[in-house]
């Protein structure tokens, strides 16, 4: 502040006239108030991009799982209808258990 009024003293005994630099005064501002607002909203608009495309990723990557797990549900679910089936059960029974179908005076009925 010394210095701005040493000046002004000087321009004075010169008979002119001391003018600050509004001009850069205002530049300085501009530049300021850029890096102390712009540049965060930049980044943080670049961050939630990133985020976007971070999820997006992962979407697919789950819709792919997604598809691969139920395809192997259809797989299983005929696989459980095949080891079911009342053909595949008798074929069993009579084969490797020697069982044999009941005639009508075999069945046994079991007491209460």
């Amino acid at each position: 502040m010394t210095r701005s009024l040493n000046r002004s003293c000087y321009y004075e005994m010169l008979g002119l006239k001391y003018r600050t630099n509004k001009k850069k005064n205002r530049k300085r501002i501009l530049v300021l108030f850029c890096l102390l607002l712009v540049f965060p909203i930049l980044f943080l608009r670049i961050w939630f991009l990133s985020k976007a495309v971070e999820s997006a990723y992962e979407t697919n990557l789950l819709m792919t799982k997604k598809e691969s797990l139920e395809e192997e549900n259809k797989k299983l679910l005929i696989e459980i209808a095949k080891l079911k089936s009342p053909e595949r059960i008798s074929k069993i029974a009579v084969t490797d258990l020697n069982m044999i179908r009941p005639s009508k005076v075999e069945v046994v009925v079991l007491g209460k």
